[in-house]
This record gives C-alpha cells, sequence and structure tokens, in this order.
C-alpha cells in the first residue's frame, strides 16, 4: 500500500519567513517520525530555477538517506523550439 502526501504551503508559495521556518521543522519531524517512509517524489516546475528552499529541502532528503526521484512538472507550459 502506498500513501501519497501533499506539503501544502511549500513550494512557490508567498508566504513569511516564520511560517517557512515552521514547515521547515514539520517536515523534519515528519521525515524523522515516519519509519516506514521509503522515498521521496519531489515535484518541481521546470519553467523556473531550484530555489534556496528546494536546495536546502533536497539537502535534508540526502541527509536522511531517502531516495529522491525528481519530476518535472509544467512541461507543458514550455515554448516550442
Amino acid at each position: 500500500r502506498a500513501r501519497v502526501v501533499d506539503l501544502p504551503g511549500y513550494g512557490f508559495a508567498k508566504i513569511a519567513d516564520a511560517q517557512q521556518a515552521d514547515i521547515s521543522r514539520f517536515l523534519e519531524a515528519y521525515l524523522d517520525g515516519r519509519r516506514q517512509l521509503r522515498g521521496i517524489v519531489f515535484l518541481v516546475d521546470c519553467r523556473r530555477d531550484p530555489n534556496p528552499e528546494d536546495m536546502e529541502i533536497i539537502d535534508v532528503l540526502r541527509s536522511k538517506n531517502l531516495p529522491v526521484v525528481l519530476v518535472a512538472t509544467k512541461i507543458d507550459k514550455l515554448k516550442s523550439s
């Protein structure tokens, strides 16, 4: 059985620094507390460069030795060339 968990408020959403810090703490606690967690699917918008928060999340996931699959989204929004 598999479950998909979304991290609301993360990503391109405009949120206050304090709220971003809360999300980071929640993510650390979630990753540390989920023994059955086997990997992460990390969605990235292919139209923009990774931001510091993206890189921080990736670093945290690597430090937890969790497999990470990066999935590029919004490919249909790119101009044809």
